[in-house]
């Protein structure tokens, strides 16, 4: 299953999503406005550079009220064992 295919499908009450590298910020940003906004941590890599187009996504991103955090910050290889 694809990235895009699995925000189509999941359910609307997700309130955090873990990208250690994904980049691609426009089925996220659907999801947020789909959801009516449930998602509260979007944890990814700050310290990779960015275009143009990604930083507005991840602005509008934040806009809706989505807190942005380091990756490593709100994930711990524990929780998953």
């Amino acid at each position: 299953m694809s990235f895009n295919q699995f925000f189509d499908n999941v359910h609307c009450y997700l309130d955090t999503i873990n990208l250690q590298n994904y980049t691609w910020f426009e089925p996220i940003l659907d999801y947020i406005e789909r959801s009516n906004n449930h998602l509260k941590f979007l944890g990814m890599g700050l310290k990779k550079s960015r275009n143009e187009e990604e930083l507005n996504l991840l602005r509008r991103i934040k806009d809706k009220g989505v807190e942005i955090a380091e990756f490593n910050s709100i994930y711990r290889v524990t929780d998953y064992i």
